[in-house]
C-alpha cells in the first residue's frame, strides 16, 4: 500500500503560497513514485475539476486573500476549495552502482505572485534533476 498524506501550506499567512494537497507515495526497490492533487497555489496548472464539489458546491469557490494585513489569519473557509485541482508528482531512481539519484518532477505552481514581483517565469511545469552524494571515507 502507498503512504498517503494530507497537508496544508501557509495555514495562517496571506494565502499567497496557500495550498492544500492529498498525496500518495510508494517505493519499489530503487524507484520512488509520488502522485498528488493540489489546491490553491498547487492548482495554477489546473488539470481536473475539484472532486469535493460533488460533496458540496461550496467547494468550487476559493477567495483570494493576498494582503499583508491578513497575515496570521486562519482561513479554513478556503481549504480544499477552488474550481480546479492541479496534479503533481515525481519519480526518483537511485542508481545501484553510483551515488546518484535521478529525479523527474511535475509542479503545478505557475508562481504568478512571484512573477508579478519580477521573478523569472518557469519555462515548464516539468523539472529534471540529479543528486550526487560523495562517498563516505572510512566505510
Amino acid at each position: 500500500m502507498p503512504e498517503i498524506s494530507v497537508g496544508i501550506r501557509d495555514i495562517g499567512g496571506t494565502s499567497i503560497n496557500g495550498a492544500e494537497y492529498i498525496v500518495a507515495n510508494k517505493k519499489f526497490s530503487n524507484l520512488d513514485i509520488t502522485l498528488g492533487l493540489g489546491w490553491g497555489a498547487l492548482s495554477s496548472f489546473a488539470e481536473f475539476d475539484n472532486p469535493f464539489v460533488l460533496l458540496n458546491s461550496g467547494f468550487s469557490k476559493r477567495v483570494s486573500n493576498q494582503k499583508a494585513s491578513s497575515t496570521g489569519k486562519f482561513s479554513a473557509n478556503n481549504f480544499f476549495r477552488g474550481e480546479k485541482v492541479g496534479l503533481f508528482g515525481g519519480i526518483s531512481y537511485q542508481f545501484e552502482d553510483f551515488p546518484i539519484v535521478a529525479h523527474l518532477e511535475l509542479n503545478p505552481n505557475r508562481y504568478d505572485f512571484d512573477i508579478d514581483k519580477g521573478a523569472l517565469e518557469p519555462s515548464s511545469k516539468w523539472t529534471v534533476g540529479f543528486d550526487w552524494g560523495l562517498p563516505v571515507i572510512g566505510r
